[in-house]
């Protein structure tokens, strides 16, 4: 951290997909809540992309990971990670949810309309939309109306949603 002392564990795990093809899954990072860099003080943010080209660099085709936990759901989201097509059910579940919540809360018909036309992005008369027709996690954290510029982000804290990043460079075996 940025006293030199130990921010905290990450976990992540190696594996190869059924085409051979490297796989990192960023199964957790658990900051100390003594570290100087603790949550919300950008260790992450800074430490996210220097993995990412370390990955590049050893030939990983994509990062996988379970946005969740308190604010994961919204970091995941601004550190540009897509929809996993594999759960993608489970993750619009959860971020329709999300936004039914944060709408329930709105004061403004601005804030309830721009949530509306959201949830029309997302889905079709209950059914989950194609994946290349679906906003992008980034998209719906960075919501925002006149009056609540942090509407996206509302929707995202404290959302669960599955997300993989495809790393450009990333070679098979």
């Amino acid at each position: 951290d940025g006293r030199r002392e130990k921010a905290g564990p990450i976990e992540r795990i190696f594996s190869r997909d059924d085409d051979g093809r490297l796989v990192v899954d960023n199964a957790g990072m658990y900051l100390n809540e003594e570290s100087d860099d603790h949550e919300g003080r950008g260790f992450a943010t800074a430490f996210a992309p220097r993995l990412e080209r370390y990955y590049q660099r050893s030939g990983v085709d994509r990062i996988e990971v379970f946005a969740a936990a308190e604010n994961g759901g919204y970091t995941w989201a601004r550190q540009d990670f897509r929809w996993d097509k594999n759960k993608l059910d489970k993750s619009i579940d959860n971020i329709v949810g999300r936004l039914h919540y944060v709408r329930f809360q709105a004061t403004t018909r601005e804030d309830r309309e721009a949530i509306d036309a959201m949830l029309e992005r997302l889905t079709d008369g209950g059914a989950v939309r194609p994946i290349d027709e679906l906003p992008t996690p980034r998209e719906i954290a960075g919501l925002r109306t006149q009056g609540t510029p942090d509407l996206g982000a509302q929707v995202m804290l404290g959302s669960n949603w599955y997300g993989v990043k495809k790393l450009s460079g990333g070679a098979s075996r």
